[in-house]
């Protein structure tokens, strides 16, 4: 289809800028929905509304918060599935497995690491793995 006479587009406007000036339009261009940076720069020349978009942080945390679990358990799930796995019996209770983590200052602080910061007897551990097969 052609367009009518009235709206093509004839005349030029040749623009220069230098490195720092790219990235800074570059960005603004990108937290817009326009699809071409001509585009962006045609609306903001004329005066036009552009719309931009707008990112909720925390909603974005949380999914990187989520996905994260997702590729944990997908993880788990693999090495659930795999035939060489083991199966951990404990006879004598937890306690041996894994040491408890003693309160500092009548507190306990938990770091970040994964486990909660649990170290486990290997040593104990080894002893109660029973091979599935």
């Amino acid at each position: 289809m052609k367009k009518p006479a009235a709206l093509k587009r004839n005349e030029r406007v040749i623009l220069l800028y230098n490195e720092e000036e790219f990235k800074k339009l570059k960005k603004l261009f990108s937290r817009s929905i326009c699809k071409s940076i001509s585009r962006y720069v045609r609306k903001i020349s004329l005066e036009e509304p552009v719309e931009m978009i707008y990112r909720n942080l925390s909603f974005d945390a949380f999914i990187e918060e989520v996905t994260q679990l997702r590729k944990e358990l997908s993880l788990i799930r693999q090495l659930s599935l795999t035939p060489e796995r083991e199966l951990l019996i404990i006879e004598g209770g937890p306690h041996e497995v894994v040491e408890d983590p003693r309160p500092v200052d009548g507190l306990f602080h938990l770091p970040h690491a994964p486990g909660l910061g649990l170290q486990v007897n290997e040593a104990e551990l080894a002893k109660r793995r029973v091979p599935i097969a």
